[in-house]
């Protein structure tokens, strides 16, 4: 996924080939897709694999493995509903063995889940292998490998009081129409798995909402653009001993006749572009658009519709 991409598929990979000297095929995809590049700590990989039969004649005697190399999967976690987990491998059938007609496809999944947190220090790769046995042959396919991507999270919220209680947003809350109300947008990026860079945050103000030209950062360089309406914080680089950097700007708004009664959209959906420093791999995080719900102001929540 390159940056600016609109995809959304945490990790995907397909492995597909004849065994030479016998009929069977195997396709191996991971997230249902045919690219294999990347997962994010805390997601979940779903493997499909499906065994073809394209001879004429049945295949009996046969059972099929995915075998794993790595230390970032969550086997507590892991669940095969037609196979058996076990000792880092998922073995199909559950019991058994498999007898599979001439020109017809066997198919099975499972899931397996990357820890939700990990020391920085263990190898970002996932390696995962699809086997048949047919009676006492065993076949075996190329590995697919899924690299392990920094756990970065974004956080987009709204607020009108800070957290001992004085006002940081201006004029009446609720908002009244006519009336120019204020508050504070900020973004919150944390990552404690590998180091970034290349860091940008952007978010687009919705018609309506006006930048005002307060805004702070701890760490990169925050602008907005009038022409295209979009704000954009910028970092060089990240590292995984900093805290979490974060920033900060007022926006205002004065409500139309129109809008009385209802909520008002303060910010679009912010998205997170980063390089992983260990992987070189370009990825990105979303965090929901922002309103004046104010969900994370205990003293605001409430208070966002338009008077």
């Amino acid at each position: 996924t390159k940056r600016g991409s609109q995809t959304y598929i945490l990790s995907e990979g397909l492995w597909s080939g004849n065994i030479e000297g016998s009929t069977i095929t195997l396709e191996l995809l991971v997230n249902g897709a045919p690219q294999l590049k990347w997962a994010r700590l805390g997601s979940a990989l779903e493997f499909n694999l499906k065994i073809v039969n394209q001879g004429d004649e049945a295949v009996s005697d046969l059972t099929a493995a995915l075998s794993f190399s790595s230390a970032l999967l969550d086997w507590n976690l892991a669940s095969a509903p037609d196979g058996s987990v076990k000792d880092r491998a998922i073995t199909f059938p559950k019991e058994g063995a498999l007898t599979i007609p001439a020109g017809k496809t066997q198919e099975f999944t499972a899931v397996v889940p990357v820890l939700a947190s990990a020391l920085a220090s263990l190898p970002p790769l996932i390696k995962v292998q699809a086997a048949v046995k047919i009676g006492n042959l065993i076949l075996s396919s190329s590995p697919i490998e899924i690299l392990v991507v920094s756990n970065t999270r974004l956080e987009a919220g709204a607020r009108y009081f800070g957290a001992e209680g004085k006002p940081l947003g201006a004029g009446p809350l609720p908002p009244k129409v006519g009336e120019e109300t204020q508050w504070e947008i900020y973004w919150n990026l944390n990552n404690s798995f590998h180091d970034l860079s290349n860091i940008a945050v952007i978010a687009t103000l919705p018609l309506g909402v006006q930048w005002t030209n307060n805004y702070a950062a701890t760490v990169g360089t925050l602008r907005f653009a009038d022409a295209t309406r979009e704000v954009r914080w910028e970092i060089p680089r990240l590292t995984i001993t900093a805290a979490a950097a974060r920033a900060a700007f007022k926006v205002a708004v004065t409500p139309t006749e129109a809008q009385r009664g209802q909520l008002l959209p303060l910010l679009g959906v912010s998205r997170a572009e980063a390089t992983d420093a260990i992987t070189q791999v370009d990825f990105t995080v979303d965090a929901p658009s922002v309103s004046t719900a104010l969900e994370t102001d205990p003293l605001a929540k409430g208070k966002g519709v338009v008077q």
